[in-house]
């Protein structure tokens, strides 16, 4: 009478991933396999005879071949700052996107949604974000960039993830007053601390930028002036004679 063998798993498998035909020495799953947790997995299976007490040991190595099943994902802070007077051609953001699959699997292609007029480009293959057009020629301070990470799979995976992209005033536009002279007249009587006259100014900047404070550079500043929100005052009484 021939022998039978006996085949058994008695270490590596830890987790019960794997079963093996007792006569057959077939090895199949016994539990979904997942390529992310564990590429690679090493079985240690004796193999022993049904008549005699002899046994011997081998080692099997399972290798986990990749599936597309993960999309790229995004990871960026959402928010981008970019001066208002940023070069053409400057890197203003690098998109950080990964693929926790393998090989063509994991390589990640980038796109914008769309060109946003023009003044934004995304290398394809970097994921880094160019200016494209100056921002001064926009009127825009707030744009809303939506890029794609899409994977090289078959079928192919994407995720997509839209930034806030907000453009800083630079300090570049000279405060100017409505006229650039004045021609101002009061009466002898007018009290002290009275204000006489609003001189108003513009600044095309913003924020603080574009705040303006006013203060008295010459002249008779014993006499007269000026409040920050650009008031003159009398400071003391005056006497035309």
């Amino acid at each position: 009478m021939t022998a039978q063998l006996v085949f058994e798993i008695i270490d590596g498998n830890e987790f019960g991933t794997f079963a093996i035909g007792e006569s057959s020495g077939v090895i199949k799953t016994a539990t979904l396999v997942d390529r992310e947790l564990k590429e690679k997995t090493l079985l240690k299976i004796r193999i022993k005879s049904d008549a005699e007490l002899i046994s011997a040991i081998c080692l099997a190595e399972v290798m986990i071949s990749d599936v597309n099943d993960m999309e790229p994902k995004i990871s960026n802070d959402e928010i981008i700052t970019v001066k208002e007077d940023a070069p053409i051609k400057e890197i203003i953001a690098l998109v950080n996107a990964v693929d926790g699959d393998k090989g063509e699997n994991s390589r990640i292609k980038y796109r914008l949604v769309d060109d946003v007029n023009g003044y934004f480009s995304v290398n394809e293959e970097t994921g880094a974000i160019y200016l494209q057009k100056p921002l001064k020629e926009s009127q825009s301070k707030l744009f809303h960039l939506t890029v794609v990470a899409e994977d090289s799979g078959s079928p192919s995976l994407a995720s997509n993830f839209t930034f806030r992209l907000e453009v800083e005033d630079v300090n570049d536009h000279t405060p100017l007053f409505d006229l650039e002279k004045y021609d101002l007249s009061i009466d002898e009587n007018s009290k002290v601390n009275s204000k006489i006259f609003w001189l108003r100014a513009t600044d095309e900047d913003s924020g603080e930028n574009g705040r303006i404070e006013y203060k008295i550079t010459a002249g008779d500043n014993n006499t007269f002036g000026i409040f920050p929100d650009g008031h003159l005052f009398l400071k003391m009484a005056v006497d035309r004679e």
